[in-house]
């Protein structure tokens, strides 16, 4: 798959997928692979070549309307393509669907002229949560270059956290499939694993990163996955797995028609259950030893060391990973209280500048 994902513009790339559907990593072979590739000398000149073309969209609409869905759900929507590949996509689906839908930024642009493709930044969010109030949608999604990652904003325009909209589609899943297993990753609000319990579920928790957490989807044979990063997975057959953000799309309109409520309604109480800080990056030199400071100074904690190290307490729990490509490490924390958050983050921040 030719992509960039939710990169800026100049940035472009491959994702490359083995024969399970999931993408290949370095860990699965993505390592030799590159060095294959770099043994390749540059051609003098690239040769043309004309490749075939096959348009599957309707084919592909077919599988989400009818996999996702057990009755039309009404409904008004909005939907920022992000001037990515998903405007013609996602057009097509509100269309099948009979829903009345305002597509945003629907022309595939490469400059991305509106905003950032990455959803999660707030900036890229703004022209939806506009778009929602003006015309008293039910609720709006903002979608990155790609069209896998999906952000949803409430009929207020308020953002829902990916964890508190992955919290709605397990209950959602569980309903006609208990004791169903849920993967989600470690920086997920806790809010997730205990309504995926009380649900009936199997909470799973898996590394951050998209190989990671769909290889454990796999082996878990789990209902659905999701990322705090916008990333949705779910279990179409026995042996068939699939990312869409359209599928996700479906699913909720079907659950907010159906229930006959807001979505604030649902997601509020989720909301103030805990306090979670913003990811905050700090860049430094030498990240294993500012990580054993931390871990040191926090030994009284339950500590994990799935995905960096992670360290729970009675009131606040934090996971500090190191980047694979940058000088920082990463800290994430969520505390039953603001004032226990902001003292802790303060804590922690102040023991990594100085290690």
């Amino acid at each position: 798959m030719v992509t960039a994902s939710h990169n800026p513009k100049e940035y472009h790339g491959l994702k490359i997928f083995d024969k399970s559907g999931g993408s290949l990593s370095y860990d699965k072979g993505l390592r030799e692979v590159e060095g294959i590739v770099g043994g390749i000398p540059a051609p003098a000149e690239v040769p043309s070549v004309s490749f075939p073309e096959k348009d599957s969209l309707e084919q592909y609409l077919d599988f989400v309307v009818t996999a996702a869905q057990a009755e039309k759900p009404r409904g008004r929507v909005v939907v920022d393509a992000s001037n990515g590949s998903g405007g013609r996509e996602f057009s097509r689906l509100a269309q099948r669907l009979g829903v009345a839908a305002t597509v945003l930024n629907g022309a595939p642009d490469g400059s991305f002229p509106n905003h950032d493709p990455n959803p999660l930044k707030e900036e890229s969010r703004r022209q939806v949560s506009a778009a929602v109030k003006a015309e008293g949608a039910d609720f709006g999604v903002v979608l990155d270059g790609d069209g896998d990652r999906i952000l949803f904003v409430d009929e207020k325009g308020q953002s829902i956290e990916n964890y508190f909209l992955c919290s709605l589609i397990a209950e959602e899943l569980l309903a006609g499939s208990p004791g169903g297993a849920v993967v989600y990753d470690l920086i997920s609000s806790r809010v997730l694993p205990e309504n995926i319990t009380r649900a009936g579920g199997r909470a799973v928790m898996s590394k951050v990163g998209y190989t990671f957490l769909y290889d454990l989807m796999v082996s878990e044979k789990a209902l659905f996955g999701g990322e705090t990063s916008g990333h949705v997975y779910f279990k179409v057959t026995d042996r068939y797995y699939t990312e869409s953000a359209a599928y996700a799309l479906v699913l909720l309109l079907r659950l907010v028609s159906r229930r006959g409520v807001t979505l604030s309604s649902l997601v509020d109480p989720m909301r103030v259950r805990y306090v979670q800080s913003p990811e905050i990056n700090v860049e430094v030199a030498d990240k294993e030893a500012a990580m054993g400071k931390v871990k040191e100074a926090y030994a009284a904690g339950k500590l994990s060391t799935l995905d960096g190290i992670s360290l729970e307490f009675p009131d606040f729990w934090f996971n500090l990973r190191p980047s694979n490509t940058e000088p920082l490490l990463r800290l994430r924390l969520e505390a039953r209280s603001r004032a226990v958050a902001e003292v802790r983050t303060a804590e922690i921040c102040a023991l990594i500048g100085t290690a």
